[in-house]
């Protein structure tokens, strides 16, 4: 067998090396694909360092959930804590959202979409996880020290002077060091950024000995939980009190969830790269065994056995499954590196992760290589060993006529299948909870994935058609290049099997490559085409994070009023509430009736409203059915959520924001088109001041005036 193999290669080489080489191009796809979806979990997981790491409890308030912006902001008295017995040492941290300008004058993007949050230098050693790399500690109000990622990501170095993007200014600030938290370049909060303790209190507006978080040191032989006990009982039920151990695997928790998520919407990537690789190869290694036919029917007729047949076919595939998969290896990282750069556009950069390199890594591209080229052959090898001896004495070998019957039902079976992503297509339109640009991004990852089985069964069926579909294009050929056209349109009529393998490889590479490239751009095109129907604003200023709805320093509106031409400017500023009243059918649990009822509800989730604050909404923005713009206490909702919070208009609702609860009066609905402006709710920016004093600007609209005549106003802020 291995002297019949080299016999093969010697005489058909160049096939070989065309396999071998579609089977490089399928591995570095799947490989290159997988290689991304790992390096974005790194970027999520690829850290369990916190904070806290050093203190032994963790005290923070109930209604002071970092990642939960309709809650109430709670601070913590520092001297009460420190005043309990068993606590040995205690000191305060507070988190505030912010951007930093990298070293080409734009704000930095966290990993993965991760926050950067400006801290407070903690001195104590005994309680601090930050460790300076270079450098020293913040000593003034204009110093700041930076995360190790953070610090590489934006290229900014000791001795650099930037801005911090604040919510309510820009600050200018001078780097004097680099940490790193446990060894880590970040948090698994997100990048860091370290200030002067008292001048991130200013900043957060907080009373001299309050903090939004608490670390705290046990004494020597105090027992941890009876402290815990102690704190929880002497602070109150406003606040929660935790082992730092329990706090982190909480954190831990919380990631890894956020990177299934992601790893279930990037896996639709990888299952697409693998069916189009299986394909490719399936058809490659198919077309060249029926072009070996002959040959394959001399070994017959001498005597081999259809075993030794089927083992020389899967004998070369391996051997070109291994040449090809060493190639695709080395395409992997460029497809990997592909897809991080296309998606660092759009706002989610994992370019400061690591490409993932190591034996597991190159083991799993070979293992993947070999085992698709394996299943891909599996049916050419069946078809070899069936070949029979008397047609090796034929000039030429016809193909049998496949079975029309068996590939019916496949084809049939694999149309219906497709029912399995079409039909929640319509349960997704009609649940009132998916609203706008998460009910469109549901909606055509089901239609791309159905779309795939469906040119799946077109593709299974097309033997029947390439030969008339064939025979007509070769008649056009024919016309226009006489001979040649005639000498093709025979191929297709004599070998439609041969030719339909080929071009269904094509089809369903091409459909989902078209398909995913049809739903990007059509999507890019609807918002770009909507939200021009919508602004009514001739500029917007933003932080010029792409892809993020970042925060603008509160005087860009003010700063850009005085610009020349423009004649009027306002900052929109963005929170999140919850409703608490009335309790629709979503927001009712178990808890809230009887166990035993026949009534009880599924619990669902409260709903969340994302609240747009804006004073004049019509001077700036197109909304659909806006009648007035809310005044002091009201809110105008879009028709989505008005519908899932089962409201109507002239309803008083209470909500929770992060000021407390908030009764408002709904009176308007409206619709925006493009989802990107005002997509739940509108309020008046007196009324964000009720929900949210602290809610930050995440853009300015402009009317009249140039970007040009901005520079000197706005430098480097946006």
């Amino acid at each position: 067998m291995w002297l019949i193999a080299r016999r093969t290669f010697a005489q058909n080489w160049l096939r070989l090396i065309a396999t071998a080489i579609a089977i490089a191009l399928s591995v570095g796809l799947m490989s290159g694909t997988l290689q991304f979806v790992q390096r974005a979990q790194r970027a999520l997981t690829g850290t369990s360092a916190v904070e806290y790491r050093a203190a032994d409890i963790l005290v923070s308030s109930q209604t002071n959930n970092e990642e939960d912006a309709a809650t109430p902001r709670t601070t913590i008295s520092l001297s009460k804590v420190q005043r309990i017995t068993g606590v040995e040492r205690a000191v305060g941290d507070v988190a505030i959202e912010t951007a930093i300008l990298g070293a080409s004058g734009e704000p930095v993007q966290g990993v993965g979409g991760a926050v950067t949050s400006l801290r407070p230098w903690i001195a104590d050693p005994k309680l601090s996880s930050y460790r300076l790399s270079d450098g020293r500690a913040p000593a003034k109000p204009d110093e700041v020290v930076l995360g190790k990622q953070l610090a590489e990501q934006g290229g900014l170095q000791i001795g650099d002077f930037t801005s911090l993007l604040l919510t309510n200014e820009t600050k200018k600030v001078a780097i004097v060091g680099i940490v790193t938290v446990e060894g880590s370049g970040a948090a698994i909060s997100g990048d860091l950024v370290l200030g002067d303790p008292a001048t991130v209190q200013m900043i957060a507006r907080l009373a001299n000995d309050s903090w939004g978080r608490i670390f705290v040191d046990t004494k020597p032989g105090v027992d941890q939980r009876q402290l815990v006990s102690e704190l929880q009982q002497a602070l109150g039920a406003d606040f929660r009190v935790q082992s730092a151990t329990k706090a982190r695997d909480a954190e831990l928790s919380s990631v890894q969830a956020a990177s299934a998520s992601l790893a279930g919407g990037l896996s639709v990537m990888g299952l697409m790269s693998v069916v189009v690789g299986l394909f490719v190869v399936a058809n490659t290694f198919g077309t060249l065994v029926r072009q070996r036919g002959r040959q394959l029917a001399l070994l017959a007729a001498i005597g081999a056995k259809p075993q030794q047949i089927k083992r020389l076919v899967r004998l070369e595939a391996l051997a070109l499954a291994v040449v090809g998969s060493v190639g695709g290896m080395g395409l992997a990282f460029v497809v990997a590196e592909a897809f991080t750069r296309i998606l660092a556009k759009d706002g989610f950069d994992v370019s400061a992760v690591a490409m993932p390199f190591g034996v597991v890594n190159i083991g799993a591209a070979l293992l993947a290589g070999i085992v698709t080229t394996q299943i891909a052959a599996g049916r050419a090898a069946k078809r070899a060993s069936n070949v029979a001896a008397i047609d090796a004495l034929r000039s030429s070998t016809t193909e049998a006529t496949p079975g029309k019957r068996k590939r019916i039902i496949w084809a049939v079976i694999v149309a219906l299948s497709s029912s399995m992503f079409f039909g929640p297509i319509f349960a997704i339109r009609a649940d009132k909870s998916l609203v706008g640009v998460e009910r469109t991004l549901v909606t055509a990852m089901m239609v791309a994935l159905g779309a795939i089985l469906v040119v799946s069964a077109i593709g299974i069926l097309a033997p029947f058609f390439v030969g008339p579909v064939g025979g007509a294009i070769g008649q056009i050929g024919q016309a226009l290049t006489g001979e040649s056209g005639r000498l093709a349109r025979a191929t297709i009529m004599r070998n439609p099997r041969r030719i339909s393998s080929a071009a269904s490889s094509l089809m369903i590479s091409v459909c989902m490559c078209a398909t995913t490239m049809l739903i990007v751009f059509g999507a890019v095109a609807r918002y770009n085409e909507s939200g021009q129907q919508t602004l009514l604003a001739d500029l917007v200023v933003s932080s010029g994070r792409k892809g993020l709805t970042s925060a603008l320093p509160a005087d860009v509106a003010k700063l850009t009023s005085g610009a020349p031409g423009v004649v009027a400017a306002e900052g929109a500023t963005q929170s999140t509430v919850r409703l608490v009243e009335p309790l629709t059918t979503s927001m009712k649990s178990t808890d809230l009736v009887d166990p035993d009822s026949e009534d009880e509800m599924d619990y669902n989730g409260p709903i969340d409203i994302a609240v747009t604050g804006l004073d004049n909404p019509s001077t700036f923005l197109k909304l659909e059915g806006l009648t007035t713009a809310p005044a002091l206490g009201e809110m105008a909702l879009s028709r989505g959520r008005l519908q899932a919070a089962q409201l109507k208009v002239g309803d008083t609702i209470t909500v929770s924001a992060a000021a407390g609860k908030v009764r408002l009066r709904v009176i308007d609905d409206y619709r925006d088109i493009s989802h990107l402006f005002a997509d739940d709710a509108l309020v008046s920016s007196a009324t964000m001041q009720l929900l949210d004093p602290e809610a930050p600007t995440t853009a300015v609209f402009v009317r009249g005036g140039s970007p040009d005549t901005f520079s000197r106003h706005l430098g480097n802020v946006a």
